[in-house]
């Protein structure tokens, strides 16, 4: 009996310790954009993406003249000469698509591979004021269904403030 009454003890007061946490919020997209760093990664990303663009381009322009000199052909061309031509173009559109999918693939993978440092330094900012603060749990406001604004503590200029950012 001494044991249940203990035991019952110790679950009311670990669950009114649980009610006795805080909880924050911050806007982590802001957070992020805020930074002054991602002006150089945006600045980055748009070199690497205009390098994919220019590729493109010149593949494009590559596939509309094999068409075009396909179009024109003279009529007295023969049948092995049109299908080898026709293949050619096929080709190019087959070589176009892949390079499409790898140009998408690899603008993703660079944007992660930028953003990364931005998301470590803003992460361990977080970890730090939430630590100071004393709060065991911080919700991204972009990702959560509902939130009672009024029962969590809003960490988000204080975040900025441990990052230096002072907008």
């Amino acid at each position: 009996m001494k044991k249940l009454i203990v035991l019952a003890a110790a679950l009311l007061l670990s669950s009114s310790a649980l009610f006795a946490q805080k909880f924050g919020r911050l806007d982590y997209v802001a957070l992020v954009q805020a930074m002054p760093e991602m002006t150089k990664v945006q600045t980055d990303l748009q070199k690497v993406q205009a390098d994919y663009e220019e590729h493109l381009e010149n593949l494009q322009v590559e596939l509309n003249n094999k068409i075009n000199d396909f179009q024109n052909l003279p009529e007295s061309t023969s049948q092995t000469s049109r299908d080898l031509k026709g293949r050619e173009i096929q080709e190019l559109q087959t070589r176009l698509q892949e390079y499409l999918q790898v140009a998408q693939q690899g603008l993703q993978n660079s944007q992660a591979e930028m953003m990364a440092p931005l998301q470590e330094k803003a992460d361990a900012a977080i970890a730090k004021v939430a630590k100071a603060q004393g709060i065991i749990v911080v919700f991204q406001e972009e990702s959560v269904i509902y939130l009672d604004t009024a029962s969590v503590t809003d960490i988000t200029a204080a975040v900025k403030k441990e990052l230096g950012i002072t907008q």
